[in-house]
């Protein structure tokens, strides 16, 4: 079965929003709309600090202008070795703004022999890094053609910047200078015409993953598929994407679910983001507490969590009053948790569904509409999906019926970094090969039944505490109001 074919106008009325166009704007983009209309919002909070959305672009701005002094262009790669961070959002923007490629998804879990592969494989240019993780890049780093190191702890930006504050480096006979050097006062005045701003077709990510045949691949992904990806979101949100809300991604930002849906989609509709250092049970209820958190996004396993232990202490949900939406993806929804969940917050869980490949949202279960068992929901908004045999892609299976999931829209990758064969197996007859097996209900709901191929598991990723990070604490949640 197929969805039904259309334009970027495909939708589900009641449910989302049609999309008559996808603008022609790039990453930084997005940035410089929200902070032209919303210049003293919060942009995101971290441990004591709140960042407006003015002073995220002039960082963004100050950093690129940096970069291009020290000789970072258009077309350079630019790999993030960072947990979640003021510093991983002001990077994103910054590197986009003159044009750069982000490597992204770097686990510290890696060992050196992984991060050499990376390194190596994905020709990286330059790297902004912990301290703390840069033990894991010293045993090769220097035999790599790498022209730039950016040091930058994980609470550098924790409480505001001080005057004269000194800088911790690393020994290395790489360029090195510190972040904070580079978002500063006195980082040389942005001139646009030194560098190219990026245009939609411009590659943004290299974003590594596992990929649809199991094998450590970076997934090109371009301005135009992550805008795609964003407009798409708002669309299906509604009211949602157009109104203020505080959100709390309980992600790290180097997956693809933390860029797009904890950054870029936040940014985008001018939402307030809480930066999370830590992704357990216990951090996240303190967050709910300490905050007015509209929209949570997670992983079953947490709200697994959150659910034992409201079961435990009925004084706990009230720390849920204000939540409006709360998504799930990354793995399996078990109906019980969409159910209890339901029952003690009185909050739909919406079940999602992506791939890196498709920057990533290809589902989700509808925020208004209904929530079926077992299901990821609809496409989003100009995307098309079809089911067909395993064995036989020219061969479509009727409703109903499983076999492996395609999909087709503007989100969907270029392709895989040197690695021709890998993208012509993903991408073959024009759609994205999922490696999902799934089926189509008579309303269009998709559900997953299993893998094609055997992939390693994300959740547990996701879900170990980065190194060296805090806990919130104190009560703050009228710290928006």
């Amino acid at each position: 079965m197929t969805t039904p074919k259309g334009s970027n106008r495909l939708h589900t009325p009641g449910i989302s929003e049609p999309i008559d166009d996808y603008p022609e704007i790039m990453i930084p983009g997005l940035l410089e709309k929200t902070a032209a209309l919303h210049p003293d919002r919060p942009a995101f909070l971290f441990e004591e600090n709140v960042i407006s959305y003015n002073q995220l672009l002039t960082m963004s701005l100050n950093m690129a202008a940096s970069l291009g002094r020290l000789g970072i262009k258009k077309g350079d790669r630019v790999a993030l070795f960072m947990n979640n961070c003021p510093q991983f959002v002001i990077s994103i923007f910054a590197i986009s703004r003159i044009g750069g490629i982000i490597v992204n998804n770097i686990s510290p879990m890696y060992v050196v022999r992984e991060l050499e592969s990376i390194f190596l494989k994905n020709d990286v240019d330059a790297v902004i890094v912990e301290p703390t993780l840069w033990k894991g890049l010293e045993p090769f780093i220097e035999k790599l053609p790498i022209r730039l190191a950016v040091f930058s702890d994980q609470l550098d930006l924790a409480r505001p910047v001080l005057p004269g504050r000194s800088y911790d480096i690393p020994d290395t006979k790489i360029q090195a200078v510190h972040f904070l050097e580079l978002i500063g006062e006195t980082a040389p005045e942005i001139k646009p015409d030194q560098w190219s701003y990026p245009e939609p077709d411009d590659i943004a990510f290299f974003q590594l993953t596992g990929g649809t045949t199991g094998h450590p691949k970076a997934a090109i992904l371009t301005h135009r598929n992550l805008i795609a990806n964003v407009t798409q979101a708002k669309a299906y949100l509604g009211e949602l994407g157009r109104s203020w809300q505080v959100l709390l991604p309980n992600m790290p930002f180097s997956h693809i679910y933390g860029v797009t849906c904890g950054v870029l989609n936040a940014c985008a509709s001018g939402w307030t983001t809480l930066i999370m250092t830590r992704f357990s049970v216990t951090d996240t209820l303190a967050y709910l507490s300490r905050y007015p958190v509209t929209i949570l996004n997670s992983v079953p396993i947490i709200f697994s969590g959150l659910i034992e232990h409201l079961e435990k202490d009925s004084h706990l949900e009230s720390c849920f009053s204000y939540l409006k939406m709360a998504g799930c993806g990354s793995a399996p929804l078990p109906e019980s948790i969409f159910q209890r969940f339901r029952e003690l917050t009185g909050v739909e869980l919406c079940q999602g569904y992506g791939l890196t490949e498709s920057s990533p949202v290809v589902c989700s279960t509808p925020v208004l509409g209904v929530k079926k068992a077992g299901s990821v929901g609809l496409p989003y908004p100009g995307v098309q999906v079809k089911i067909v045999d395993p064995s036989n892609h020219l061969v479509e299976m009727k409703t109903g019926a499983s076999g492996e999931l395609l999909v087709k829209g503007p989100q969907v990758m270029r392709g895989y970094y040197k690695n021709p064969e890998a993208t012509q197996k993903a991408l073959s007859g024009g759609y994205l090969h999922t490696g999902d097996i799934a089926f189509i209900d008579g309303d269009g709901y998709v559900y997953l039944i299993g893998r094609k191929e055997r992939l390693m598991m994300l959740t547990q990723s996701l879900l170990k505490p980065p190194s060296g990070c805090r806990r919130a604490g104190n009560s703050k949640r009228d710290a928006f109001s």
